[in-house]
């Protein structure tokens, strides 16, 4: 018998042997893994984003709650929000950093997995200057993602009234 005899061609063209099956079954699993893995980074990227859209919306949210009150011209509110005072019951035992709704700033949402730190700088202390009617206000809001500290932080301007 030789290799043209119409009996083995018909034998060897029948079907797939085993060593084809396993390598079509592994080049599938790669595909399929690699569809997979974008699938799972898309729903990361979107969980993140959408954590991160909250915060800057709660900054904005903090520093429109500070300008409408005037706080960045009150000495005392001033101090209050530039966070140089102790750890106290409106902080984190754990960050140090204040709750959403700590004092002064109440109005804000009581969310349990954000924290803000605040800080209000006065352009000018010199009051023959222009820019001792202008503060600087910055909110950052901190949470935690995996095991991992994010933070957002968001700088406004307040011109005295």
């Amino acid at each position: 018998m030789t290799w043209w005899h119409p009996a083995l061609k018909a034998r060897r063209t029948a079907g797939f042997n085993l060593i084809e099956v396993a390598l079509a079954i592994f080049i599938l699993a790669i595909g399929v893994l690699g569809v997979l893995s974008v699938f799972s980074f898309s729903l990361e990227s979107t969980r993140h984003a959408a954590w991160t859209a909250e915060a800057v919306g709660l900054c904005r949210q903090a520093i429109e709650e500070i300008r409408s009150r005037n706080m960045p011209f009150q000495d005392e509110k001033r101090s209050a929000l530039n966070e140089n005072r102790p750890v106290t019951w409106t902080t984190d035992a754990r960050t140090g950093l204040h709750f959403l709704n700590a004092p002064p700033l109440t109005n804000l949402p009581a969310d349990p997995n954000y924290r803000r730190k605040t800080r209000i700088r006065l352009l000018s202390t010199d009051e023959n200057n222009h820019l001792s009617q202008i503060a600087e206000v910055q909110v950052t809001v901190y949470w935690m993602d995996k095991h991992k500290l994010r933070q957002v932080t968001v700088t406004a301007h307040h011109r005295r009234p």
